[in-house]
């Protein structure tokens, strides 16, 4: 009973102070929304990252003077090595007519010979994407002396592993402030409140009304004000993430899983600024 009457005096509370609590709300789901909008941008990032090292391919370039037998050899060193889940070995002509779907065939006119190398395309095991390991193995097919040169896009992957460590830093950093400031906003919300309803309570006090009678109400509106908070933030996200989804390119949305544990964070530091703010409960 006790629980239902708190609960019923909070959401009347709630919405009897509608400036404070709107103002309230509005802070904490805009605050919000920046941090949302910093996890969607490192999800799809991340997302980014791994279809990347999923397309990876390591090329090995031979050299014009490379016999039939030294190729078949190094076809099979290179299955033979761990890192190397599948070995694919092109052409010269293929090369070229790859070329041609991609550039056409005018760039290519006047040529009397085909200037593309013969090459082995290897696509590395998931576990082995990684610069350091992938630039391992790039050293060790170096040593083959029929070998041109070896590429696996080195710099485009410090690249992209750079910029997602470093978005994920700033997300980090971010985030503290904002979850810290969530609770000083609730904290100063529900002391606004309880200011507002001073004589209330003493009346409570001198009618015989226990702590808790006169706390839980507050509690109750503190969480109230972190959930209003999430669910603004994150109608708002979904809005901006349609709209990047239809003008740009496709996105991915948080999952569930992220959201929910969200919501539950906020939920708990909103209570923490609830029970901070109710510290005044015993000088009122």
């Amino acid at each position: 009973m006790r629980f239902l009457h708190s609960l019923s005096e909070a959401l009347s509370d709630f919405w009897k102070d509608k400036i404070t609590t709107l103002l309230a709300i509005i802070t904490i789901g805009f605050s919000l929304l920046v941090l949302n909008f910093f996890l969607l941008l490192i999800w799809n990032l991340n997302q980014i990252v791994k279809d990347f090292k999923k397309q990876f391919q390591v090329q090995v370039y031979l050299t014009a003077s490379a016999q039939e037998g030294e190729v078949a050899d190094l076809g099979a060193f290179l299955s033979a090595q761990p890192e190397v889940e599948k070995v694919s070995f092109v052409t010269s002509e293929e090369a070229l007519k790859e070329m041609e779907s991609f550039f056409g065939t005018d760039l290519l006119k006047g040529l009397e010979e085909n200037p593309l190398p013969r090459s082995f395309v290897l696509e590395i095991q998931e576990q082995y994407r990684v610069r350091q390991l992938l630039q391992n193995l790039s050293e060790r097919i170096k040593t083959k002396p029929i070998v041109e040169t070896v590429e696996f896009g080195k710099e485009s992957l410090d690249r992209l592993d750079n910029l997602f460590r470093t978005s994920v830093k700033v997300a980090l950093l971010f985030g503290g402030f904002v979850l810290l400031a969530l609770v000083f906003i609730v904290a100063n919300t529900i002391r606004l409140l309880m200011s507002q309803k001073k004589e209330t309570i003493r009346l409570y006090r001198l009618m015989g009304a226990g702590s808790g009678l006169v706390l839980w109400p507050f509690v109750w509106e503190s969480l109230l004000l972190g959930l209003s908070g999430t669910i603004l933030s994150l109608l708002l996200l979904w809005g901006i993430f349609k709209i990047f989804q239809v003008k740009l390119f496709p996105l991915i949305f948080i999952p569930y899983q992220v959201v929910l544990l969200l919501a539950a964070t906020v939920l708990f530091l909103s209570f923490l600024g609830g029970l901070f703010s109710l510290r005044r409960i015993s000088r009122v």
